[in-house]
Formats: structure tokens, sequence, C-alpha cells
């Protein structure tokens, strides 16, 4: 599965007080993507327990599903 991502130019830092800058909410969140997926792929690779790839599948998708809409019904806060 392939997941677009939105160019830089698209996902602006956040000037925070004086000259510091901050990523972007969206920038945070494909972090996370990236960080699961990648955890989700050694697991497989390394022979892990099929509850542990179960949640990192379940993880994987609940990120996924969040930054497409925060505000779905029936995800926890």
């Amino acid at each position: 599965t392939v997941l677009p991502v939105p160019p830089l130019s698209v996902r602006l830092a956040i000037v925070m007080q004086g000259s510091a800058r901050n990523q972007d909410d969206l920038t945070h969140k494909l972090a996370d993507i990236v960080k699961i997926n990648n955890q989700l792929r050694r697991n497989e690779q390394n022979g892990a327990a099929a509850h542990v790839i179960a949640e990192d599948v379940k993880l994987l998708q609940f990120h996924v599903a969040t930054m497409v809409d925060n505000e779905l019904p029936g995800l926890p806060r």
C-alpha cells in the first residue's frame, strides 16, 4: 500500500516565539506512521508473536485514520 505524502511546501514549519521553529501536526503524524511501519516490518522479519504484529497493525491503522480525520467516532482521545 502506498500513502501519498504532501510536499514540504504544504507542511510548513510553525514559527514559535523568537526564531524557534517546530514542525506542523501533519509532519508529526507522518513521522508516527513511518515509525510504527518500520516497527511492524522489523517485528514481521524477526518472527514476533502474532499478537505483537496485530497490535502494530492496529496502531498503524490508528495513525493513518487520525491523519485523515482526527475526529472519527469510536477512536480513543
